[in-house]
């Protein structure tokens, strides 16, 4: 497979009002990649698996959220597909992605 794999984070209603609330702790301001996807043969498991990660500026995870989604995506103009569970719920501030090829 050749492509880009992307990642965007859909906020819950709550998670949107925690964010707008001033508040000691962490606030995730970015969505970063903690174990990059790797490359696999068309039909096989992505491996490794994506894992990703809510982060304040300070690179400190959102342990407090689990209910947001990530999804993944893959873009390329090669026409190649991304199956599996492209959208997870996070946990801990972190989303794991286990079924991707």
């Amino acid at each position: 497979m050749v492509g880009l794999i992307v990642a965007t984070v859909t906020l819950s209603a709550p998670a949107i009002a925690q964010a707008l609330a001033p508040k000691a702790g962490v606030t995730p301001t970015q969505l970063v990649w903690t174990t990059q996807p790797g490359s696999a043969v068309a039909g096989s498991d992505l491996s490794p698996e994506p894992v990703l990660a809510l982060e304040d500026a300070s690179g400190n995870v959102d342990t407090t959220d689990s209910s947001d989604t990530v999804t993944v995506a893959l873009t390329t103009p090669g026409g190649a597909t991304l199956a599996g569970t492209t959208t997870v719920t996070v946990e801990d501030g972190v989303a794991t992605f286990t079924d991707l090829s």
